[in-house]
């Protein structure tokens, strides 16, 4: 059920008719459904589903004697709302949906691989409430629901496997988002294609995340503040329990410290090389980005990348093995450039072992006076919720591969309940 009225006037209305509203839920009683669907219960095939819905209410808990719960879409009138899809449901992907989902977006279907694909969506993922199925690729999910408004690309894989797939997306109309920080900031490589493409098809591709609010918008909105800037520096801090399994790969967790640069800088002339630097670095992209937002241009790039050896064992959680002491435990990413507006940039990523450090960004800039600004802790929450947010600006960009310096900033999503902030979110669409 959908709902254009603030909570406390649903639970007004249906106290008249004998229900109750209880938080993200309304128990109706199933004659006053009935007397609702006024001639649709003539329709014989209509009536036969009606009576599959009570069947299925009543086998999973959701009717109490003459009533049965139904899920209550909170809608502000005139909210922007979009028929949404996730690729990959892993741990991100899954936050993602889940969160699409209690805001009021439509999450019409999700893709995965393996025993994943034909299972419903809240079958994976706590807290989804829908009917939503996950398919077994992208050009099956553009068959099924061709006016898809965006898709959110969330597989833990390269940018290199995931172009494709926003190339099919976007050449078919439907806007895609990304936490690739590969996809954060111009790259001759990918770019001209896959623009190309979204333009073809009238739709948008952008790489988002806590970069885009963090590293580039924070630095936009604290540097109002700083006459004559001379340096602006960046820095995350990143516990290894918070990345995926794919990035901690790439930093060569676990492999023997003397491996030195081959583990952290890839095999195209180590970590000093710029060839294939979206591929390399994670800083090195935003820090060009920085230089662009303030109408400057970056000079070259010195990049370091040093391993943080542990001295210690350490257990990793998330991969459930340990780290013995001796090893690669973390990486120190550093990424300085001068600009032709006279100030420096310097970015810096730090990846620490343990469970105890907090993930947070510290944006440093210095002038006529010197200001820092600390945004964290930096949650999956947070990670999912920068996407969320860029979702309206995505959907009304011109097509093409749009960059955060070219965007305004990213603001608070509402969600459905404008009009009461502190009323039950949604939970899911109405079975």
């Amino acid at each position: 059920m959908e709902s254009r009225i603030s909570p406390s006037a649903l639970q007004t209305a249906l106290e008249a008719v004998g229900a109750s509203l209880d938080g993200i839920n309304a128990w109706i009683p199933t004659d006053v459904l009935e007397r609702w669907a006024g001639p649709l219960l003539r329709d014989s095939a209509w009536r036969q589903g009606l009576v599959d819905m009570y069947a299925y209410a009543h086998d999973h808990g959701w009717v109490d004697r003459d009533r049965i719960r139904v899920h209550v879409v909170h809608r502000a009138a005139g909210a922007a709302h979009y028929a949404t899809a996730v690729v990959g449901l892993g741990a991100q992907g899954s936050g993602i949906a889940r969160r699409l989902n209690k805001l009021g977006h439509d999450v019409v279907a999700g893709v995965d691989i393996g025993d994943r694909v034909g299972k419903r969506i809240d079958e994976l993922v706590p807290g989804f409430v829908g009917d939503g199925i996950v398919l077994g690729s992208v050009t099956e999910l553009i068959a099924a629901h061709p006016d898809l408004d965006i898709v959110a690309l969330a597989a833990s894989v390269p940018l290199a496997v995931t172009r494709p797939w926003a190339a099919e997306l976007t050449s078919h109309g439907i806007n895609v988002v990304t936490l690739d920080h590969e996809a954060f900031a111009f790259d001759e490589s990918w770019v001209p294609e896959l623009d190309a493409a979204a333009k073809a098809g009238g739709a948008s591709f952008m790489g988002v995340g806590v970069q885009d609010v963090a590293w580039l918008h924070l630095i936009r909105l604290a540097s109002a503040a700083v006459a004559d800037i001379r340096k602006i520096t960046l820095t995350n801090i990143v516990p290894v329990e918070v990345l995926s399994l794919g990035l901690l790969e790439q930093i060569g967790l676990g492999n023997p410290a003397d491996m030195g640069d081959d583990a952290q800088g890839g095999p195209d002339g180590g970590p000093d090389d710029l060839e294939g630097e979206g591929e390399q670095s994670v800083v090195a992209g935003p820090v060009r980005e920085v230089a662009r937002m303030f109408g400057a241009t970056a000079g070259d790039m010195t990049l370091s990348f040093d391993p943080v050896v542990g001295d210690t064992d350490y257990y990793w959680i998330g991969g459930d093995r340990l780290i013995p002491a001796g090893t690669v435990q973390g990486i120190r990413e550093v990424a300085t450039c001068s600009t032709d507006r006279g100030f420096d940039i310097e970015g810096v990523v730090a990846v620490m072992p343990g469970g105890d450090e907090v993930s947070e960004n510290i944006v440093e800039i210095e002038g006529e006076s010197t200001l820092r600004v600390t945004f964290g802790p930096i949650t999956t929450e947070v990670t999912d919720l920068a996407l969320i947010a860029r979702i309206p600006d995505i959907v009304r960009a011109a097509p093409g591969v749009r960059f955060s310096a070219d965007m305004p900033s990213p603001r608070h999503h509402f969600g459905p309940s404008a009009d009461d902030q502190h009323s039950p979110q949604r939970e899911g669409a109405s079975r």
